[in-house]
């Protein structure tokens, strides 16, 4: 039998109430840090992606002897069968996918032409690579292409190939863009005497024209970033030095389209030429962002990151950079030759 010290007593409602209430109170204090922490290992993917790519590019480099070039705009798509210089239509993600390992997406549309190009031009268009997506913003998918009504090409739906045309809906996306410099590349576009619609060559023909050559040399003149339309940098020509010059980073989204194909920064096929989509600028007066709903901007770098967003300098470091960055130190970092080395260590 056992004794009044041996009964069995249960929780009272009111120790219950405060056992709830101290579990409450740690779980309030754990989660800032469990969140901190998971963005913190995001990050660091984040940065990841961004060395691999630089890898990719630095490849490129050694193989070629120049950087990726920037393609000829949004009108046009990578073509595996032309060249990797001034007349590759694809931009800088088009042109490293053989050293990202992705050689059998770059060739989807080797030697095919005519309507036999079309299918495998929008296959490839449409294939999400999972290492040009910060962890942060959102996955790597198919995203939305809008056709936006009245202008004279609908470059949201159509992209040229060659003379041939190819219809989507849905195109892969990039949270990575490249250096363009400090002078919106556009400027040397419409200087250069190509169709102002199509950002580029009429056609192949055109653009290996003397035309071409010329219109090219025109863009190269006014334009001082690493990777632009039509852009052959080579390392000699980085006067700045590769330590102290961007060559890829973070772009800025606003949150309200990260996923639906509205933002004019991100309505296109990553494996297109010279655009917003996958180039920005570190202009004085647009300086790098953090997203933030209800502000779309096209031209700058920045992140979802809280405190800092990532960028690649052609020497193939990665380093955070704060959004609170002096914008003329920007604007030098973007600027390959303007004789204002910064030491990217310090920023």
């Amino acid at each position: 039998m056992y004794g009044e010290d041996n009964k069995l007593r249960g929780f009272t409602l009111v120790e219950l109430l405060v056992v709830i209430a101290i579990i409450g109170i740690l779980i309030a204090l754990l989660l800032p840090a469990v969140q901190a922490a998971r963005e913190a290992a995001r990050m660091m993917q984040c940065g990841n992606n961004l060395k691999q790519l630089g890898l990719a590019a630095l490849n490129h480099e050694s193989a070629l002897g120049q950087y990726p070039t920037g393609g000829w705009g949004y009108a046009w798509i990578g073509d595996p069968d032309r060249p990797k210089n001034h007349s590759q239509p694809g931009g800088w993600i088009f042109n490293v996918l053989p050293y990202m390992e992705l050689q059998g997406l770059y060739d989807m549309p080797s030697g095919k032409s005519g309507a036999d190009k079309i299918a495998p031009v929008a296959q490839m268009a449409q294939t999400p690579i999972s290492g040009l997506h910060c962890p942060s913003r959102r996955a790597a998918i198919a995203y939305p292409l809008v056709a936006y009504p009245g202008l004279p090409i609908d470059h949201q739906k159509y992209r040229t190939s060659g003379g041939e045309t190819a219809l989507m809906d849905k195109a892969a996306r990039a949270d990575y863009a490249s250096n363009g410099g400090d002078v919106f590349s556009h400027i040397g576009m419409f200087n250069s005497g190509f169709s102002i619609w199509g950002y580029g060559p009429e056609n192949y023909e055109q653009a290996d024209s003397e035309v071409g050559t010329a219109g090219f040399k025109k863009i190269a003149a006014e334009v001082n970033g690493i990777i632009y339309a039509g852009s052959e940098i080579k390392v000699v020509d980085i006067v700045d030095g590769t330590s102290c010059t961007y060559l890829l980073g973070e772009k800025y989204l606003t949150p309200d389209n990260y996923y639906n194909g509205l933002d004019g920064g991100d309505n296109e096929t990553i494996l297109m030429g010279d655009n917003g989509d996958i180039a920005r600028w570190t202009r004085l007066g647009d300086p790098p962002l953090q997203d933030r709903p209800g502000y779309p901007n096209y031209t700058t770098f920045g992140s979802t990151h809280p405190g800092g967003f990532k960028m690649l300098f052609c020497d193939g470091s990665v380093r955070t950079v704060s959004y609170e960055i002096d914008e003329e130190t920007h604007r030098c970092l973007g600027n390959r030759k303007d004789g204002m080395a910064i030491d990217g260590s310090k920023l």
